[in-house]
This record gives C-alpha cells, structure tokens and sequence, in this order.
C-alpha cells in the first residue's frame, strides 16, 4: 500500500508469527509482555526471519543487539529503517 509505513507493515505481517495481529497501541509495549504472545527467544528467531525477508535485509545477531532491537515493535522498526538506509546507501555507492 502507497504510505504504508515500516510499523504498518509489521504489524500486518505479525498476524503470521503471533496468535493475533498486533495493534497499533502495542508498538511501544514490551513484546515478552503482551498477553498471548508468548514471546521468547525462539519466537525473536522467527521475528528476525521474518524481518529479513518481508525488508530484504540482513540481521547480524553478532552485531545488532535483538535483545533490544526486538523488544518492541518501533524499536524493530527502526532497526530495519537502519538496514534499508545503509543498504540504500551501500547500493548507490556501487
């Protein structure tokens, strides 16, 4: 959709990974905090996969710290504006 935003998308795409869509209102909440989700490190492992090919970016565990780049929902949206605009950068440079 024209002006959807990076948050827009995961949330539309979280319907896949959690029992129900996130909303919104949760971006700023914790995820291991929201009621139902049940998110631990194996769910973070998916959320990573499916950060990497919803954006067509690369997650480095050894250098991007999940713990806190996935611990809300803007948080994981602005690790992947991080990647898509090195990755912009590093693109044009070539």
């Amino acid at each position: 959709m024209p002006g959807e935003t990076t948050v827009d998308k995961i949330l539309a795409a979280s319907r896949e990974l959690f029992p129900f869509e996130l909303k919104l209102a949760q971006i700023d909440t914790p995820l291991p905090s929201i009621p139902g989700l049940n998110f631990d490190s194996l769910k973070a492992m998916e959320m990573v996969s499916l950060l990497e090919e919803l954006f067509g970016i690369e997650i480095d565990f050894g250098v991007d710290d999940l713990s806190f780049n996935l611990s809300t929902v803007r948080r994981a949206a602005q690790l992947v504006e991080r990647k898509l605009s090195v990755k912009h950068v590093s693109g044009a440079a070539e």
